[in-house]
């Protein structure tokens, strides 16, 4: 791959690495990678935050390419744009989860390699 090319896939890791930098973000994707696809109400009652505030997290996550959205009538519908990619984010975040736990010294499904319970 060429410097441009190489710097130009940089940018977009880098840019949906800040996307799911965030925690409620992080939980977001969780959520959706559990379910596949889930409307804005949806993902806002798992996460405990508002409609208008999960709406908000999904248009970070939609503009850097994490997640992608559908119209079904009036709901507008959210999955995970690249399944790959997905497993790779969520594998991470369990990892990180297990790390932080054999740090804290608390034992969580996530220290087994099991998916954490985070709703």
């Amino acid at each position: 791959m060429s410097r441009p090319g190489l710097v130009g896939a940089a940018l977009v890791i880098h840019r949906r690495q800040r996307a799911i930098g965030q925690p409620l973000r992080v939980l977001l994707v969780v959520a959706l990678e559990r379910r596949g696809e889930a409307s804005v109400s949806e993902l806002a009652v798992e996460a405990g935050i508002s409609r208008f505030e999960a709406s908000q997290h999904l248009a970070v996550l939609r503009d850097s390419g994490v997640v992608v959205r559908r119209k079904d009538g009036r709901r507008q519908l959210y999955r995970l744009a690249d399944a790959g990619q997905a497993l790779r984010i969520y594998e991470e975040i369990v990892g990180d989860l297990a790390t932080l736990d054999r740090s804290s010294g608390v034992r969580s499904d996530a220290a087994d390699g099991a998916a954490p319970t985070l709703f």
